[in-house]
This record gives C-alpha cells, structure tokens and sequence, in this order.
C-alpha cells in the first residue's frame, strides 16, 4: 500500500513536469506555424479585364447621284495693284544716243547727290509737287556764263557770215566757226537739261508708295527713287501657271474673291504676264519695268509684269492696293448635268465605272465620262441621277 503511494505521488510529480515541458514547445510549434503561413504566396485575386470590343471597319462613304451645274475654270492667287504706277527717276544730262528719241534717255556718266527728299512712303502729292532734288553746286552760275559766251560767239557768228568769203580758205573758216558755236549751244543746253533735271516733281496727283533713297545718297541716271500709284484706280493681278495661261485671253471674264470683301466680283482680263521680264535687265532704260527687285542695283522691277491683270467692273469701297485677292477664270461650264464627286469614280485598265448599291446588293455600272474638274467629272451615260453610289 505504501509503494502505491509513492508509485502515485511519483506520477503526479512526473506529470507536472511534462506541462511544464511540453508548453513551451507547443508555444514554438504554434509560432513555426504562424511564420509558415506568412511564407505560404498570397491568395490570387481575379483579375478585372477590360471588354475588348473589335475593331470596327470603316464603312464606304455613300452618296445620291445629283444633277446640276459643272465647269472647267483656272484658279489664281496674288494681290491689288494701281493701275496707274510709275517709278520716279532722275535723267541724266547727255544727248540720247542709239536712236533713241530726245527726252533725256540713254547712257550717262552722271552721278548725282541727293540734297533733300522731300516725301515719306504714304504721302499723297499733287501734279507738280516737288519730290526731291540733287546738289546742282554753283550750276545756275555756269548757266548764266555760258549763255552770256553764247550771246557773244553768236554775235561774232554773224558778223563774220555777212562777210562774203574770198577764198575756199574763208569758207572754211566760217564752217570752223559755225562749229565752235553748235558745240558750245549743245554744251549750254546739256547745262540747262541738267539743271532741270536736279528736281523731280509728281507726273500726276497720286500717293507715294515707296522711297528707295535717302539725302546724301548717291543716285544714278534712271535709278528709281520713288514709286507713285494711283490709288483711287485699281485692279487685281494673280499669278497663274504657264500651261493655264495657254487658255487664256485677252477680255475673258473672271470672278475675283477679295480679301475682306464678302461678295465675289466681276471683271476681265486686261494684260497677260511679261514672259520676258527675266531677259530684259536694261538697268538705264526707263520704259523697261522689268528690274531687278533692287533700286541700288540697277532697278525696281515692277511686279505687275508678273501677274495675269484683271479690271474689275466695280472696285468695292475700302480695298486698298496690296490687299490679298484670288481669281477664277472659266473656261467651260454646262448647267444641270448629272456630275459625281471624283472619288466615287473607279478606273481600271481603261475602263470608268461606278459601284451603285441597292440595300444589300451592290453592282458595278459601266459610265461615259464628260466635263472634268479638279473635283468632279459629267456623266454622260450610265447614271441618270437619283442613285446611291458608293465611294473610295
């Protein structure tokens, strides 16, 4: 009886012992499995993806087959000119030459000294104003020298030719004489030419639109100085291609489109484009208006021999020279046809078609071919209007 208590009280001690042994390692079996299931990859969420929706085809542009007008016209860009411009230039003093007629033209060796300009670019002159003047120097004085010599020689000229010459020696001395004075009349008449000539004035009541000089500036004989124009009289000039003005001429009619204008206005073509204004560089020939774009270098050309001109029937109120314009010009036109865009017509190894569609069914229709524009084309047979049609 004894040894079963001592059994008992022995097992109790040896079970007290094991809780205390085993709570620790239960305590680190939880741990091991608590880290472990931080280890363990995340649960995987499903993932929203967007509907993909297909792509969707572009559909061919569809159209009804009208009826109306067509023409064939040429297009043009460019600006409004002054129909009265004129460069304004001093002339030099020498005789014309060349068989040129006597208005102070031809080569001259002369170099003037602007001594004032008296107008800015904008100013509105009167016929005869005063533009600007060259250093003339002690030139009236020469004048009044040489035309006091002339008075003298002449008298001398006419006492000698009321002598009847004796001798072919005497006769001889009268033509020697006559000579001397012609020489010395040409001489005073190119003084009084040059003193003339030091002041240019306004050929016409006008607006100054351009000054290519300055006071103390060295200028040549027929050097433009000033641009004149006639504001109150103008038109408009486009430029066009080489193979369009094939078809054009002189009075054909024309719609022309002003910038800052709403309504299109009418006129004809008065003046075709200079095909020589890149040959004719004559820097001393005032009636060449084909210069250089350079008042120091011979010249200012004159952008008018570029451009095809037309006179407008009415100039609008308010249009200003310079102001953008553009020109049509027709060259056919034919009223209620039946006509197709050019991107509704099909073109195969000769062959001009188009795709005409009912609903579902689509079918292609063989079609003869008119008028053409840039834009549309006549159709003369195939199509009578009032058809869908279905494009490129």
């Amino acid at each position: 009886m004894k040894s079963m208590r001592w059994w008992t009280a022995k097992y109790r001690r040896f079970r007290v012992k094991g809780r205390i042994f085993l709570a620790p390692l239960a305590f680190l079996l939880m741990m091991n499995l608590l880290v472990g299931c931080g280890l363990l990859p995340a649960e995987q969420t499903e993932e929203n993806l967007p509907n993909i929706e297909p792509p969707k085809i572009s559909k061919k542009p569809e159209m009804t087959v009208t009826r109306g007008p067509i023409e064939i016209s040429i297009q043009g860009q460019g600006k409004v000119f002054s129909k009265e411009e004129e460069l304004l230039y001093f002339v030099g003093s020498d005789p014309p030459s060349n068989g040129q007629n006597d208005t102070g033209q031809g080569t001259s060796t002369d170099t003037f000294r602007l001594k004032g300009v008296y107008v800015k670019p904008g100013d509105h002159v009167t016929a005869g104003q005063l533009l600007a003047e060259v250093e003339t120097q002690d030139l009236d004085l020469e004048i009044e020298r040489s035309a006091n010599d002339l008075k003298v020689e002449e008298q001398k000229l006419i006492t000698e030719l009321r002598k009847e010459p004796m001798t072919e020696a005497d006769r001889i001395a009268q033509e020697q004489m006559k000579a001397a004075f012609l020489e010395k009349q040409i001489a005073h008449q190119k003084l009084v030419r040059k003193l003339v000539n030091s002041k240019l004035t306004a050929p016409y009541a006008g607006r100054v639109e351009a000054v290519y000089y300055n006071p103390g500036d060295s200028v040549k004989p027929y050097d433009p100085v000033f641009l004149l124009i006639n504001p109150n009289d103008l038109m408009v000039g486009v430029r066009v291609t080489d193979k369009d003005l094939e078809s054009l001429h002189i009075d054909q009619e024309a719609r022309v489109t002003i910038s800052g204008v709403n309504e299109a206005q009418t006129g004809r073509i008065i003046a075709m484009p200079n095909p020589n204004n890149q040959q004719k560089q004559d820097p001393y020939n005032p009636y060449n208006p084909y210069q250089p774009v350079d008042g120091r270098s011979g010249g200012v050309q004159d952008e008018r021999s570029q451009y095809l001109l037309i006179s407008l029937d009415k100039v609008p109120e308010g249009v200003t020279r310079g102001t953008n314009a553009t020109a049509s010009i027709v060259l056919q036109r034919k009223e209620d046809v039946v006509k197709i865009p050019l991107s509704f017509l099909y073109t195969y190894g000769g062959r001009n078609y188009v795709i005409v569609t009912d609903g579902e069914t689509k079918r292609e229709v063989d079609v003869e071919l008119g008028l053409q524009s840039a834009t549309e084309v006549e159709i003369l047979s195939g199509l009578r209007g009032g058809e869908r049609i279905v494009g490129r």
